[in-house]
């Protein structure tokens, strides 16, 4: 491996005894060839622009549309009493305020346009010390957190259909195919970037295959004049004041656009492609969300989202019984594909860390010919095995909610001040303030 480019943060080789050079790394085709550093002279390994426009687009829809979309409908809906007409209003009012904070994020990633997301904006903006505290507490919590509840839906919905008959599913056999889904997922994301996005781009076309089944299947219920859910849509509903609690969970089905801003460094031209793809993504994925919810209500009513255990999969035993348990299929490769997503933008995140000092050096080394930052890729595996071992997600959601809300105000209060601080910095991409103050 060879540290990053910075001229600050990444030193040239490392001195031997008595100040002499360290010997040149084994030739290529050696076992060590993976573990060398750069010599003087020797051209300085960096991640490639190997990024486009649909991959863009497929990582953002790959790991915003997660388990978020069947879990959340459930949760809306009991936060506004099972009224149709408020629940959908939630959805929209969250897709509108998750696309304003997701141009809050293309501003910043080009108008600091490096790797790390709001860490590096952060870092920018609010010094080192911060910066310090963000990447901590999102390298022991909030990204293993994220990964370990994420996959352990997944393999719920993997494990389901073997045991039909058990009401409840055995943990250990559930906790063993987590374990191994993530493990395949750190190996992808450790040697091949460009693997990486091709097989996020399959989950991507599987997850929005699967709601794709879910949405025809609801028009075509439509169509036979199945509206009786839809009746009264505004009428019932008496406890106003938990409405922020659904907008709280419908923000979570958003969460994810941020991610992308993590590999600006790896896009093909930035300043175009990253405010395109956020706005193709963000218009899709809120059409999507509105649309499998109308699906959903099309066959099950308020009141069986609401006890259901597992919205999707009792949609397609109602529609397609005889088919219901590729809902489950559709549903795992959806929450793994999340998480592939959310692995390769946050690696990104700890090298830029590693490379600007806040994390061990190792950390800025990048593979020199897979050119992925294999060591920043690897570190938060054990600890989400741990977290997998652990198998409490309430605690998990609470801790990764509250940092992820902390993080993007401190990214988003950067706008404006920088507006004030340097006003003359380029700007490629700029949005009203409105947006920021509304975010």
């Amino acid at each position: 491996m060879a540290p990053g480019p910075d001229g600050t943060s990444a030193d040239r080789a490392d001195a031997g005894p008595g100040g002499d050079a360290v010997p040149p790394a084994p030739s290529a085709g050696t076992p060590n060839e993976t573990m060398t550093d750069l010599q003087e002279g020797e051209p300085e390994v960096v991640l490639k622009r190997k990024v486009g426009i649909f991959g863009c687009i497929a990582m953002v829809v790959g790991i915003i549309i997660g388990s978020g979309i069947f879990v959340s409908p459930q949760v809306i809906l009991v936060y506004t009493d099972g009224v149709i007409g408020y629940s959908f209003l939630a959805w929209i009012i969250c897709g509108i305020f998750s696309s304003m904070g997701a141009l809050c994020f293309v501003e910043l990633s080009t108008t600091i346009p490096l790797s790390g997301g709001d860490f590096a904006y952060i870092l920018q903006a609010w010094g080192p010390f911060v910066a310090f505290i963000r990447m901590w507490m999102s390298l022991f919590i909030s990204y293993p957190g994220e990964y370990a509840i994420i996959i352990l839906i997944a393999s719920q919905y993997l494990v389901s259909p073997f045991l039909a008959n058990c009401d409840d599913l055995p943990q250990t056999a559930i906790q063993l195919f987590t374990i191994v889904i993530l493990c395949a997922v750190y190996y992808l994301n450790c040697v091949s970037v460009r693997w990486t996005t091709r097989v996020q781009v399959f989950f991507t076309a599987a997850k929005v295959s699967g709601l794709v089944i879910i949405i025809l299947g609801g028009l075509v219920q439509l169509c036979r004049g199945k509206t009786e859910h839809f009746a009264n849509a505004f009428t019932g509903y008496n406890n106003p004041t938990s409405f922020p609690l659904a907008l709280n969970a419908g923000i979570f089905a958003f969460s994810g656009w941020q991610y992308l801003m993590f590999i600006t460094e790896e896009v093909q031209r930035p300043a175009r492609n990253i405010p395109l793809a956020v706005i193709i993504s963000m218009i899709l994925v809120t059409s999507i969300y509105l649309l499998t919810n109308v699906s959903y209500l099309t066959v099950l009513s308020s009141v069986e989202i609401i006890h259901s255990n597992a919205v999707a999969v009792d949609f397609a035993k109602r529609l397609f019984p005889v088919f219901a348990w590729i809902m489950s299929i559709f549903v795992a490769l959806s929450c793994t594909g999340t998480v592939n997503g959310s692995l390769f933008g946050s690696s990104r995140v700890l090298y830029v860390a590693g490379r600007e000092g806040l994390m061990p050096k190792v950390m800025s080394m990048i593979h020199v010919r897979k050119k992925t930052p294999l060591p920043a890729a690897i570190f938060t595996l054990p600890i989400t095995i741990l977290m997998v071992l652990n198998n409490n997600i309430f605690l998990l959601l609470n801790f990764v909610a509250f940092i992820e809300w902390i993080m993007n105000f401190l990214a988003v209060a950067i706008i404006p001040y920088y507006r004030w601080k340097h006003p003359d910095l380029p700007r490629p991409s700029r949005f009203l303030l409105l947006y920021h103050s509304s975010t």
